[in-house]
């Protein structure tokens, strides 16, 4: 999986953190993005301007490294297994194995 960064000109950078997993599934939003391996580990980066990756905001709205986000969210979901995420333009929507949206970043 590659990550286009801004140089003199934009070139394609594998994600070095991700290299390890076997990524199934990529999903974008407007400026950050989303994957899932094979082993069900979830992942968010990019934008965090709008909480999109839902961390803390420490005044660096750029997430380079992809965030692991099952045992972020456990507590939302009633410790369900996380089985979609959806990305809009600027949020993010997931879902729990009970079929009901339990958490959004707008």
């Amino acid at each position: 999986m590659w990550v286009w960064r801004e140089k003199k000109i934009y070139l394609p950078e594998p994600i070095k953190d991700l290299v390890s997993y076997n990524i199934i599934t990529i999903k974008c939003g407007a400026f950050h993005s989303y994957a899932k391996s094979d082993d069900n580990a979830h992942f968010l980066f990019g934008s965090n301007e709008y909480n999109e990756c839902s961390l803390k905001r420490t005044g660096e709205d750029l997430v380079f490294r992809p965030c692991f986000i099952n045992d972020r969210f456990s507590y939302l979901t009633d410790g369900k297994i996380i089985t979609s995420v959806h990305l809009g333009d600027q949020n993010t929507f997931i879902i729990a194995k009970s079929n009901k949206i339990k958490y959004c970043v707008l």
